[in-house]
């Protein structure tokens, strides 16, 4: 029997009829989206407000400001929460049907693309699954170091 559900089980190992089968996938496929749903909307919250905290701390005088207080009172760094932040300015931009199409990580790897990149990342989540691979395709290829640029 064909599977859905995107995990690793292996659902032709029941000793159960199709019918439940199909519904034990329907299950799982339901309770997937759910924890995708609520892992988004959690992302969001997140990020819009370590981005106003963030905001607060500029103003009261730096960056160093910012990344000890989420080290010291969240116990991730300023490196993760900057990727909160830009993954919920994304998402909050995006359609409901986008974001189901653009992978975590792959709005990550977004954070280090140029503007044409995530465009194209964007658009092309309105018609099929965007993951870090789609979106390294998308960039230029890499062609070493800038010879203008002293290290």
């Amino acid at each position: 029997m064909g599977s859905l559900a995107t995990s690793g089980f292996d659902y032709d190992s029941l000793d159960v009829d199709n019918s439940t089968k199909r519904k034990l996938i329907g299950h799982a496929n339901a309770i997937n989206r759910t924890r995708r749903d609520l892992l988004i909307r959690s992302i969001i919250e997140m990020g819009l407000e370590l981005g106003k905290a963030q905001d607060l701390l500029q103003d009261a005088g730096g960056v160093s400001k910012f990344r000890v207080w989420v080290e010291d009172e969240f116990g991730f760094s300023a490196s993760s929460a900057k990727r909160y932040i830009f993954s919920a300015n994304t998402l909050v931009a995006l359609s409901s049907a986008q974001q189901m199409n653009l992978t975590l990580p792959a709005i990550y790897e977004m954070q280090h693309a140029n503007d044409e990149v995530r465009s194209q990342a964007v658009r092309l989540a309105n018609q099929e699954k965007v993951t870090v691979e789609t979106v390294k395709g998308l960039k230029p290829p890499y062609k070493g170091p800038r010879k203008d640029r002293k290290f």
